[in-house]
């Protein structure tokens, strides 16, 4: 009996699982996606932060809780963006915990995206 024989479906047999595996590029490009969406949104955050605070200067104390409050959401947004950027690290895409851990990843910078759009879109309304 030759054993060569049995050696090309066995190839084929150990490759069919890793064909039939999906890739995590996709996963991975969206969560690069969303963070490339809002990251040029950094810069018109600071500026609208010096608007606000140039806004409420001739304001009581209570006219000046909301430029605050919008202020303070806009430094979350950002502080948001640093701390998802400093802890971001790309996953080897063949490991194991790569899907758990991009999908995790995903949903914290669909928080930072919501945060900062949300903060953007409070102070533009109060500068207008």
């Amino acid at each position: 009996m030759n054993p060569l024989r049995y050696f090309f479906p066995l190839v084929v047999l150990l490759s069919i699982p890793m064909s039939c595996t999906p890739s995590l590029e996709p996963l991975e490009a969206e969560v690069m996606a969303i963070h490339d969406e809002v990251m040029p949104f950094m810069g018109e955050m600071q500026q609208l932060r010096g608007q606000l605070n140039t806004g409420m200067q001739n304001l009581d104390s209570i006219d000046q809780i909301p430029f605050r409050t919008a202020s303070e959401e806009l430094k979350k947004g950002e502080d948001m963006m640093w701390d998802w950027m400093n802890q971001y690290k790309k996953p080897d895409l063949k490991s194991d915990t790569a899907r758990t851990y991009l999908e995790r990843q995903k949903t914290e910078i669909e928080q930072v995206s919501v945060q900062m759009k949300n903060a953007i879109q409070m102070a533009k309304q109060l500068i207008q």
